[in-house]
């Protein structure tokens, strides 16, 4: 998982779970399950994106995603919360 991956280049368990709790609530706020639920073409993907990108390279896409998807408002800390939420738990 990313912890293993990546723990030791941006924090301690404290800070990922940080991480992890904004990332959740971007999803919520943002209602990202509405497009990204299982049994979906993009919710299916969800699973598949820690083979696809890195964490620095998932953060990076939220700035100009493929559409449909569309742009959202997030700053660096926001993008890299979401990004270590969703390379953590695929299956939101």
């Amino acid at each position: 998982n990313l912890a293993d991956n990546f723990g030791c280049r941006w924090g301690d368990a404290r800070q990922r779970a940080a991480a992890h709790s904004s990332g959740s609530a971007l999803m919520t706020r943002y209602a990202c399950i509405g497009c990204h639920s299982a049994g979906t073409v993009p919710g299916d993907k969800l699973q598949t994106l820690a083979e696809r990108y890195t964490l620095a390279e998932l953060a990076d896409y939220f700035l100009l995603p493929t559409a449909p998807m569309p742009i959202f408002a997030l700053n660096a800390a926001e993008r890299r919360d979401l990004a270590i939420h969703l390379l953590d738990n695929p299956e939101n």
